[in-house]
């Protein structure tokens, strides 16, 4: 008997126990009971407050009551409801639920209202100091009859909650009238269904499944082809068909009763006007507030799961109980996203649909779907649950008549599918990042209605696991009708376009630039040198190669649609005629005026002729090319040379006439000033190298027309900001013994433009601080104070030790440091200009420790007593002392950081002033903080200030901030007046830094501006780091100077009219001019010289260790450039050392071969020769600069190594 009673008990409690977790259930009523008339399918809600997305105001009436909604308001909190379909109820009582929780929240003071228009409420009941006693009670509240009539809208206005200061909830709130009998309810709920106006349709018809008088409502079309039986459009009527007539009918039921009521319902063909269309987004969603909302899916019985279409999809956690797709964080733009999760269970076959959106857009030809997918692989979240399939996700369509987006191919950017699986299997899609994915899907879909938009996930045929991520900014748009047609147009071009036979082409080609239909066509050659972008033939193989293939892509346009179409070109090989001709062509001797060396008569043309060479005087110039000058005195000799090119049977010839000059300092002179050249430069913005001795000796000087533009040393100072451009002439004499000759060169130096300047005023201001041992993240400006037009990009040579956000990785422990070079591109407008920075990361373990910039105090104190209210960010005080007190506190200050420096000048007297400055450890840092010190009942005192920069670079932007101290807090209105210089700066702007305080007018005059002033706020006085920022910009000086920013007049007024002048104040700032400019385009050119350079002995190569030595020189200007404190002295002096060593590395390229010692251009016994005479001399020799090109071992020393070298070039040939 025990053992059954106990199981009866179990059996009792385990019953209330999950009735308890159950939903509330409905129970069948009969005519005359009063049944709960608020449900949700049949309400429109609305709210002041709710706490999305689980605890809305719509849980208040899904008959739940383990659900709740929950309001982030303590009173006058509201829920309003409408009744859908034009329905009314009178209400006779009502019931409310308590919560899950927190008994504080319940609601205490309430009325409940009603409404026919939304407008005018009447009160239809009140209830004070209401409570509780458990969770999930519910209780219930009669509506007086003289009140009760029907209503349209109710509201249940929440006075206040019982006693929480934060939020307020309720699980449910039921309304109850008199259940009508079937026959009654069937016969109202059919009179008042109506669809509206059916009678010329373009889009679907919202058909109600659940009615009035508690009826639901089924559905069918009679020609579901083109309207479903849910009423959505499947397919309108083509163009020029006739337009589609049909029924739909209502079955209305209510019980076992049920009647009927058709619609005759006309769906409109397409017709010429639907046809053109401008571009528009369809539908466009990042999840944020105004956005269309998804429909969430994160419980076990959610329907918004397709689970028809859901196959081995576990939960990630929490009983969500499949597939989740919901509102969440972590957004691509904004604050909100689409956040997905779940478990794939089954590696052969996982896959899940969820509903986020319902949708009715008509697809056009151009319609592309796109959004952002961020797919989990590490993450913070429950990182036990680890992330493997979170890639096999898809945006996907249901359309209304039953296909879905993918099973019909639609492809991305990319060419993937748009289908969970194959997006998964693409390689496009990476975890951990956002991906962008678009795909025009009217190219498969044109036609069709969008009925949903649908989440994918299917990882079927891969690996079973865990996958959860986020999908954001979702957009649907089209083109308009016209970008179509060229979009048409385009493709139809393409198809049409032909360039014959390109198999075996000999001569240019002609190509269109026209296509049909009115595009337009660009070529563009892969193989330029070959065949030109406009079909020209640039080259062709020589004889015996083979033809060479060019690829020809055309891009045919029509307003903004493109395609492209690519040919190959198959260019042939030359004939001996024409290899004959384009090396007639090509054979060039160069300037032949005045030859003072031996010529280069090649044996074999560019294009494989063969060439022989015939001359007038061989004693002269031989066929070889070999020049002997005529002896001093004698005149120079006139030489005809011959050239005949052969290929196969075909000859020609080619003559040039050569001027041969004679030996001694004329003919040497001659030789030079033709040679000298500025390689065809006649616009400058940079500096030049004016070479300063010439190949045969003659020694270079140089005059400039302009030096200060321009200077002899080829050093250039461009024209200011709005200066015209300068025009300078160069002319260069060259002196050999008592022979001269002179060469004038024409040179435009430009003027600097607005976006120049500005560029180069940012790499001034651009610094580091020490990058010389570096263990932590460097701040990497993008910007620059005072410049805001100026963007700067960065870029390391080693971005795995720092980035380009300057992020650093410090090397292992054991080892080396490691040193970078970061590089910033500074621009304005469209000047660029680069700022390199060299970096040294020590290695883990062995980081010295930062320098600190922290020039905070952590307290102040009076007289010993900590003052009331510090934070280290306010920087201004006052400070009111006793009455009667007589002599000046005491001021002692604590800083933040041991290391910083601190200086009091404390106050002589009272009223006065006490100021602290704190230096921070890197010496450079500094902050100011200051106390007036007033006694109480004495006269009030005013101090007005000026504090900011001391020191600004001219052309930029810079604050000061104007702050009024006192005690009085009754200031309600200022007038100031502030002069200045306006050849040094301009007046910007001014701007409150206090709530309440308000600029109300302001005017400006040459060098002065008056400002109007209101305090409007409560608070009469601050303590907070002024009242204004008052915003100037230095002018473009050319020198150094001091200038001064004076307060020239205060005036105040209390609140009852009363005005005190203030005595002013004034702010005294030093602008610093040093011109970079050239020094900086110097330290440019001399890095691009260094870049481009090769070491090694060949040819136009550097000596090995040249470009090191150089390197230096350059580090040693860009530390120059880089000081901010640099003189003008010191800056010149840089640019001058720079050039001479941007000289010296290019006078030290290679220029003949290396070992041919005699400069013949082939290696012989006479190279072996002289590196003998030289056997011995070392670098220690005074001479070395001429025994230097026989150390062909770089070792420093001509020896035997250096003569064996010699020989195996000599016996290689």
């Amino acid at each position: 008997m025990k053992k059954k009673l106990l199981g009866s008990l179990y059996a009792l409690l385990f019953t209330v126990l999950m009735l308890s977790l159950l939903p509330d259930l409905p129970v069948h009523a009969v005519p005359g009971d009063l049944v709960n008339v608020a449900l949700a399918n049949n309400l429109t809600v609305k709210f002041s407050k709710e706490n999305p997305p689980s605890e809305t105001a719509e849980k208040l009436f899904d008959n739940n009551s383990n659900t709740k909604w929950l309001g982030p308001q303590t009173t006058n909190v509201w829920v309003q409801i409408q009744f859908k379909y034009g329905d009314k109820q009178a209400v006779k009582k009502y019931a409310m639920v308590s919560a899950n929780d927190a008994p504080t929240r319940d609601p205490r003071n309430w009325r409940v209202e009603g409404s026919n228009d939304g407008v005018n409420w009447n009160v239809l009941d009140e209830q004070s100091n209401q409570t509780f006693s458990a969770r999930f009670q519910t209780k219930e509240y009669k509506i007086a009859d003289d009140k009760v009539k029907e209503y349209a809208y109710y509201r249940l206005f929440i006075l206040n909650n019982n006693g929480e200061s934060t939020n307020t909830q309720l699980a449910d709130w039921k309304l109850f009238d008199v259940e009508l009998d079937d026959n009654d309810s069937l016969a109202l709920a059919v009179t008042a269904l109506e669809l509206g106006d059916t009678s010329a349709l373009t889009k679907g018809v919202v058909l109600p499944t659940t009615f009035i008088k508690g009826t639901t409502v089924t559905w069918a079309s009679s020609n579901p082809s083109v309207i479903s039986h849910k009423g959505k459009l499947v397919k309108r009527p083509e163009l020029g068909q006739p337009n589609a007539s049909l029924t739909i009918t209502a079955t209305v039921q209510k019980g076992s009763l049920t009647q009927t009521k058709p619609f005759i319902v006309k769906v409109l063909a397409i017709s010429e006007v639907d046809s053109q269309y401008e571009s528009g987004i369809d539908f466009d969603s990042g999840f944020e507030s105004g956005d269309p909302a998804p429909t969430d899916t994160n419980g076990p019985d959610d329907t918004y799961r397709l689970l028809s279409m859901t196959q081995h999809i576990g939960e990630f956690c929490c009983a969500i109980g499949g597939m989740e797709s919901k509102k969440g964080t972590g957004a691509h733009n904004g604050a909100g996203a689409l956040q997905f999760s779940g478990n794939a269970l089954n590696a052969d076959q996982s896959y899940a649909y969820n509903q986020i959106f319902d949708a009715e857009i008509a697809v056009k030809p151009s319609t592309t779907l796109s959004y952002w997918v961020f797919p989990e692989k590490e993450s913070d979240v429950i990182p036990s649950l680890v992330r493997t399939t979170s890639k096999y996700v898809a945006l996907d369509v249901l359309f209304t008549d039953g296909t879905y987006l993918h099973d019909l191919g639609a492809k991305d950017q990319y060419g993937v599918t748009i289908h969970p699986n194959a997006q998964g299997k693409g390689g496009f899609v990476v975890e951990d990042q956002w991906n962008l994915i678009t795909a025009n899907i009217g190219q498969a879909a044109n036609g069709k209605i969008i009925d949903k938009i649908l989440f994918g996930f299917d990882s079927s045929g891969t690996v079973a696991g865990y996958f959860r991520g986020t999908v954001d900014d979702i957009t649907i748009n089209h083109d308009s009708s016209i970008g179509e047609n060229n979009t048409q147009a385009v493709n139809t071009a393409k198809a049409a376009l032909s360039l014959g036979d390109t198999s075996a082409v000999r001569t240019d080609l002609s190509l269109p630039t026209a296509g049909e239909q009115q595009t337009t066509i660009i070529w563009e050659s892969l193989n330029p040198l070959v065949l030109s972008d406009a079909g020209q033939l640039a080259a062709r193989p020589l004889r015996g190669d083979p033809s060479a293939e060019v690829k020809l892509t055309a891009t045919i346009r029509k307003g903004d649609s493109i395609a492209m179409k690519e040919f190959l070109v198959y260019v042939l090989p030359m004939s001996d005629a024409e290899s004959v001709a384009w090396d007639q062509t090509a054979l060039q001797l160069g300037e032949t005026s005045a030859v003072a060396d031996d010529l280069g008569l090649i044996a074999t043309g560019k294009y494989k002729s063969s060439i022989t060479w015939a001359s007038s005087k061989p004693t002269v110039i031989d066929e070889t090319g070999d020049v002997t000058r005529p002896n001093a005195g004698i005149a120079d000799a006139v030489v005809t040379l011959t050239a005949t090119i052969t290929s196969g049977s075909a000859v020609a010839t080619k003559s040039f006439t050569v001027t041969v000059v004679a030996q001694g300092d004329k003919g040497d002179v001659t030789a030079d000033l033709v040679e000298l050249e500025l390689h065809n430069i006649t616009t400058v913005t940079k500096s030049v190298y004016l070479p300063d001795s010439s190949r045969f000796g003659s020694k270079i000087t140089w005059e400039s027309s302009n030096p200060a533009v321009f200077s002899e040393t080829g050093l250039v100072h461009r024209p200011g900001v709005g200066q015209p451009d300068a025009e300078v002439m160069l002319t260069a004499t060259l002196t050999k013994g008592i022979e001269s000759a002179a060469r004038t060169f024409t040179i435009i130096v430009k003027a600097m433009s607005a976006d120049e300047e500005k560029a180069i005023l940012a790499a001034e201001a651009l610094v580091l601080g020490n990058t010389n041992a570096v263990v932590s993240n460097l701040n990497l400006p993008i910007s620059v104070t005072g410049l805001p037009d100026v963007v700067i990009t960065w870029a390391s040579s080693d971005p795995e030790v720092i980035d380009f956000h300057g992020r650093v990785v410090q090397p292992c422990f054991d080892q080396p440091h490691v040193t970078v070079a970061l590089t910033a591109t500074i621009s304005s407008g469209a000047t660029s200009m680069t700022k390199t920075f060299i970096v040294t990361v020590l290695a883990l373990g062995e980081s010295e420790e930062p320098v600190s910039d922290n020039a905070n105090l952590s307290g102040i104190r009076v007289n010993g007593n900590p003052i009331a209210g510090f934070d280290k960010d306010v920087v201004s005080y006052t400070v009111v002392l006793p009455e009667g007190t007589t002599q000046a506190p005491v001021t002692a200050a604590t800083v933040a950081d041991s290391s910083a420096d601190v200086k009091i000048t404390q106050a002589a007297n009272l009223p006065g002033s006490a100021v602290i400055v704190v230096t921070a450890e890197d010496g450079v840092t500094k902050k100011t903080y200051s106390l007036d010190f007033a006694v109480n009942g004495a006269p009030i005192s005013y101090k007005v200030t000026l504090q900011g920069a001391d020191h600004v670079m001219r052309g930029i932007l810079f604050d000061l901030t104007y702050d009024l101290r006192s005690a009085n807090p009754n200031i309600f209105a200022q007038d100031l007046t502030i002069t200045y210089d306006p050849a040094a700066v301009e007046f910007i702007s001014a701007k409150s830094l206090v709530d309440g305080f308000q600029v109300v007018d302001k005017k400006e005059t040459s060098g002065q501006v008056r400002i109007l002033a209101a305090n409007i706020g409560t608070n009469r006085v601050t303590t907070a780091s002024g009242l204004l920022t008052l915003q100037w910009k230095v002018k473009p000086v050319t020198a150094a100077a001091t200038t001064a920013i004076t307060l020239s007049k205060v005036v105040i007024s209390d609140g009852d009219g009363v005005e005190t002048d203030v005595e002013g104040a004034s702010h005294r700032i030093q602008i610093t001019v040093v011109d970079k400019a050239a020094l900086i385009a110097l330290i440019a050119t001399a890095q691009s010289t260094h870049d481009a350079a090769l070491e090694g002995s060949g040819n136009g190569q550097y000596p090995v260790g040249s470009k090191l030595t150089f390197q230096s020189a350059i580090h040693t200007a860009k530390g120059v450039a880089d000081q901010v404190q640099s003189t003008q002295v010191q800056v010149d002096q840089a640019a001058a050392e720079l050039l001479v060593a941007l000289q010296t590395f290019r006078t030290s390229m290679i220029t003949q071969l290396p070992g041919d010692s005699n400069g013949d251009n082939r290696f012989s016994i006479g190279d072996l020769a002289i590196m003998a005479s030289y056997y011995g001399k070392t670098s220690e020799d005074p001479n070395w600069q001429l025994y230097k090109k026989a150390d062909l071992t770089n070792d420093g020393i001509i020896d035997i190594a250096d003569l064996a070298f010699s020989a195996r070039l000599i016996l290689s040939l």
